[in-house]
This record gives C-alpha cells, structure tokens and sequence, in this order.
C-alpha cells in the first residue's frame, strides 16, 4: 500500500503552529484507505508554469454575465471553476464590508485556443504559451478596480492582506520573480483553497515553494483557531494510488502536475 503524509491545520483568530513528524501525526487519528479514483478530484494545488504545462481540463465551470453588481464589476462574459466563484463572491461582500467597493474582475478562465490567441497576438512579453497559462486551469483570476489601476489603491492593500482567508494567493509577487519567473502582478490572484493559502502566506511562499515544502517535509499539521484540515502527499508514480486518510472525514485530491498528488481533509 502506498504510504501517504499528512498536514493538518485549524483556521482562525489565533497564532497557528506546525508539526513536522509523520508517527505522531498519524497516530492522531484512526485512519481509512482509499484508492485515489474514488476520492473528490479538485485539481486545487495544481502547478501550472513555464515549466509544467497543463494538459487537462476544468472538470466544471460556472458562467459570469458581464455586469455591474454591488460587490464586483465584471468586464466580460467569464467562466470558472464553482469553488472560485464561490470564493469570490465571499471574498467580495467581506471587502464591500470593509468599504472596498470597485474591485473589478477583467479575466478569469482561458481555453488553450484562447490562450493561443492572446499569445500570438501580444507574444511572450505579455503572455505565456497555450498550455502554460494557469488562467486554462479555471483557478486563476485578474482583479483590478473600476478607478483605473490596481497598484497602490486600497484595494490591492486589502486583497493582499484578505484574499488568503478565502482560498486566494497572490501568485507573481515583486519579491518572487526569481522563482516564479513572472514579473510581479497585483492583479493576478489564484485560487489554492484552504488551507493552502493560509499556509502560503504565512509562509511567505509562492506555489512552487510550497509545492516543495510539502513534498520535503511528508507530512505537516498545522493549527490555527478553530478548523483543523489534513493534508498528505504521495508520488504518482504507481498505481493503484491508494491513500490512508482520517475516518469519516471529508477528503480531496489534486494533482500537483510535477509527478506527486496532495491530499486534503477536513477533520469535522
């Protein structure tokens, strides 16, 4: 059987912390196993770069009329995957709250037509081949505001302090170009889900980073408040992929697209 690793995590208002020890962690739990195909696929984690080309598709994708509401102005007709839409709007009405009212959303979901096209047209200056783009993923969005540009505004204060509590990374930090290989973008956030992102930004981590991290470490169990998530990693090299999980609780896999599947559970 297949061993898997473990990160576990609680979300909320208080400092979190980390242990670093497979044994331990495990023993916290008694534990089932499941073989990958009959586990929620929900490709979260997914890295898709210059290096690592996405060859799939979005399992599901929801469609966004062009319009003006009081939360979000979107530009265009757009689409992505339902997790992220659900994410946005929450992420939206929490900056509405904190009187951030022009967030703007100017791209979302790219087909590799698409992104072919938009390459050809701009080159590699501006954008990424079809295939390397995580906008084909229907994880990635661009957010700017109804003002003009998103640099120095409020907004892009907020989101960089916020969007990580709803599932959202700032993917092309300025500090992060040498590993990103992207210049910065404030605009370009990516949707990893919890509690990737929290990780992530505690961290101070890019995905490929985290990425790494995870696959060096085996297994992580964070705390923070009151949520507790577990998430393990395994090598995709065999198969069957099977996976020994916490019982009862509720499970999903996501390819990482670099030879390896992370495995997220949320302890109930």
């Amino acid at each position: 059987m297949k061993k898997v690793f473990i990160l576990v995590i609680f979300i909320g208002s208080f400092i979190g912390y980390s242990k670093w020890n497979e044994n331990n962690i495990l023993n916290d739990y008694t534990l089932e196993t499941f073989a990958a195909e009959q586990m929620q696929i929900a490709d979260e984690v997914i890295l898709v770069n210059r290096d690592y080309e996405y060859k799939g598709e979005p399992l599901q994708l929801v469609h966004i009329e062009e319009g003006s509401s009081n939360l979000i102005r979107v530009m265009d007709n757009m689409e992505m995957q339902p997790q992220v839409y659900r994410a946005m709007i929450d992420m939206a009405e929490a900056a509405v709250r904190d009187g951030i009212s022009t967030l703007q959303l100017n791209s979302a979901y790219r087909s590799k037509e698409g992104q072919a096209e938009l390459y050809e047209q701009y080159g590699e200056e501006y954008a990424l081949p079809a295939g390397y783009s995580e906008h084909q993923t229907g994880l990635a969005l661009d957010i700017g505001v109804t003002t003009g540009k998103i640099e120095g505004t409020e907004a892009e204060k907020w989101l960089a302090k916020n969007a990580a509590a709803y599932g959202f990374v700032l993917r092309y930090p300025a500090h992060k170009v040498e590993v990103t290989d992207i210049e910065f973008e404030p605009w370009h956030f990516r949707y990893v889900g919890l509690p990737h992102s929290l990780i992530m930004q505690e961290m101070d981590l890019v995905l490929e980073e985290y990425l790494e991290l995870i696959r060096e470490r085996k297994v992580m169990k964070y705390v923070r408040g009151m949520n507790e998530y577990v998430i393990q990693y395994m090598k995709a090299d065999e198969s069957p992929i099977t996976v020994e999980v916490p019982v009862g609780q509720s499970s999903q896999i996501s390819n990482d697209n670099v030879g390896g599947m992370v495995v997220t559970t949320v302890i109930q």
